[in-house]
C-alpha cells in the first residue's frame, strides 16, 4: 500500500502512514478486507526518485489502523520504475507487497501520460471476484450492462465501465502489462479470478469505486441465490 508521501523525520512513522491509516479505518464494514495502495511522489526533483508508503506483503487492510507500524514501509523508488530501496521499515519488515511490479507499472503509466490520477488501489473484491468465474459475465459488454443495471451509483461514477485483465500469475510483469492496457479507457480493471486495480486521485475515491462496483456485483448475486433473475437496463 502507497501513498503520496515525503522523507520522514528520524525515528518517526512517516505522515504519509497517517493518511493510510486513515483510510483503512474509513473502510471498517466494507467486504474489502485486504488492498494494496499505492501515491508515490517525486521528493527530490533534481535526482528525479520517487518515495512512497507501500503496504508489506502480508500486510492486512483491516489491520492496518491498528499495526501501521507492521504493515507499512517508506521505500525510494528509482526514477525509471525498476527498482526501490527501503528507507524506513517500520518494526523490521523488509518485504514489499508481491503487486509491486503492477502498481510501479501502473504508476509509470499514470505518469508517462499526464494523468490526474496518483493513487492506486489494489484489493479483492469477493462479488466482482466471483463475477469472473461466470465465463458468460467475465468481461466487456455483459459486465459493465450487469453492473450499471445493479445500481445507479455505478452508471453515475464509472459511466466508461470497468476494464478486464485475463488472468495472469499474480505479481508477474504479464500481469502489470494487462492492467496497464485495460486502464487506457477505465480506471477500474478487473483481475480474473483475483481482484481488481482502481486508480484515484486519492485513495478514498479509488477505494470508493471499488467499493460501488462491488455492491453492484453482490447485489446481483444475492438476486440470483435468492432464485430471482434481475432486471437488466437498456
Amino acid at each position: 500500500m502507497a501513498i503520496q508521501s515525503t522523507l520522514p523525520a528520524p525515528k518517526n512513522q512517516p505522515s504519509a502512514a497517517a493518511a493510510a491509516i486513515a483510510c483503512a479505518t474509513s473502510t471498517t464494514g466494507s467486504s474489502l478486507s485486504s488492498a494494496h495502495i499505492s501515491r508515490p511522489r517525486a521528493c527530490q526533483k533534481r535526482n528525479a526518485v520517487y518515495a512512497a508508503v507501500i503496504t508489506a506483503t502480508g500486510a492486512r487492510l483491516r489491520e492496518l489502523a491498528s499495526s501501521g507500524a507492521r504493515s507499512l514501509l517508506l521505500v525510494r523508488i528509482e526514477e525509471r520504475l525498476d527498482g526501490y530501496s527501503v528507507l524506513w521499515d517500520g518494526e523490521g519488515t523488509s518485504l514489499a507487497t508481491s503487486e509491486l511490479p503492477a502498481h510501479l507499472e501502473v504508476h509509470g503509466f499514470l505518469r508517462k501520460n499526464g494523468s490526474p490520477y496518483s493513487a492506486v488501489v489494489h484489493t479483492h473484491p469477493t462479488h466482482l471476484i466471483a463475477l469472473t468465474q461466470i465465463e458468460s459475465l467475465a468481461r466487456g459488454d455483459a459486465l459493465n450492462q450487469l453492473l450499471w443495471s445493479m445500481h445507479p451509483e455505478v452508471k453515475v461514477f464509472l459511466p466508461e465501465g470497468v476494464g478486464f485483465a485475463p488472468y495472469r500469475c499474480p505479481g508477474s510483469s504479464e500481469l502489470a502489462a494487462a492492467t496497464v492496457e485495460a486502464l487506457r479507457d477505465h480506471r477500474l480493471c478487473l483481475w480474473e479470478k483475483h481482484g481488481c486495480v482502481c486508480v484515484g486521485r486519492d485513495l478514498t475515491e479509488a477505494f470508493d469505486l471499488i467499493d460501488t462496483a462491488d455492491k453492484a456485483a453482490q447485489i446481483y448475486l444475492l438476486c440470483r441465490g435468492a432464485g430471482q433473475e434481475p432486471q437488466w437496463t437498456g
